[in-house]
């Protein structure tokens, strides 16, 4: 079984790969998107593009997801190595596992390069799949998401139910579709809010996402549809400054305990 996990180079999809190779997923390939992240059709690289972001989404924002990729992501290798464990890159963990590695700024373009793609894992990927793609795999096509879709579809879905007043995130493995975030769900878990971090649900959102495909992977990818959910929050783009400024006043992006609880 052919096995591929796609996704954008951050600190959480790095954590998500290690994560999976622990559990055992049979992933022979990682899919690395290398397509530049425009918001709002405006390049967010260089000096421009952060005075850009600093403007659209203020300082507490745009400074949390900083620290994620600055300096959480070297603190968290540090700490495992502390307890005996290895975060690897993505280029050690491809090397040390005999994982194909390919990197690719259009996933629909580059799928004809490469056949017989049996299930392919979406967690943490800025790529719009089309038909052609979808169609390519020959078993399963899934995307990992923080909602219970169809709910809180599209980005940032946890800031958007903390501000909604939810008291359980949903996390669902749904098929995956030419429309973002609307095929049929197939698994679907919740964790408890309660007064918990952005960065702390994240954490949830990883950890119970690589179980869920752990037990799917064990399932040999064969699905059932889940029991379906009231459609109330439809599909979001980036949430506004004023909901930023809201979501600062009432919740945290980190807190203190949440530099701890990242393990391999």
């Amino acid at each position: 079984m052919n096995v591929v996990y796609g996704c954008y180079p951050s600190f959480f999809s790095e954590v998500i790969a290690n994560l999976m190779i622990k559990k055992g997923i049979p992933i022979s390939c990682i899919m690395l998107s290398t397509k530049k992240i425009k918001i709002e059709g405006k390049d967010i690289t260089g000096l421009k593009g952060f005075l850009f972001l600093m403007k659209r989404f203020g300082c507490h924002y745009v400074g949390f997801q900083l620290f994620c990729n600055i300096v959480l992501s070297p603190f968290c290798k540090l700490l495992c190595l502390l307890k005996g464990q290895k975060l690897l890159s993505f280029k050690n963990l491809c090397s040390q596992n005999g994982i194909r590695l390919i990197k690719s700024d259009n996933f629909n373009q580059d799928i004809n390069q490469y056949d017989n793609i049996d299930v392919f894992i979406s967690m943490c990927l800025n790529q719009k799949l089309n038909s052609t793609f979808i169609s390519a795999i020959k078993v399963l096509c899934i995307n990992v998401h923080p909602s219970d879709i169809p709910n809180f579809g599209g980005v940032e879905p946890i800031i958007q139910l903390l501000l909604s007043g939810g008291s359980d995130m949903g996390i669902t493995i749904h098929k995956m579709t030419e429309q973002i975030d609307y095929g049929d769900p197939i698994q679907r878990e919740y964790v408890a809010v309660n007064t918990k971090s952005y960065l702390r649900l994240m954490k949830e959102f990883i950890s119970v996402g690589v179980e869920m495909l752990e037990s799917l992977a064990k399932k040999n990818w064969r699905t059932k549809p889940c029991e379906s959910v009231e459609y109330k929050h439809p599909y979001r783009s980036w949430p506004t400054r004023i909901e930023l400024e809201l979501f600062k006043n009432r919740f945290k992006y980190i807190s203190f305990r949440d530099l701890w609880i990242w393990e391999i």
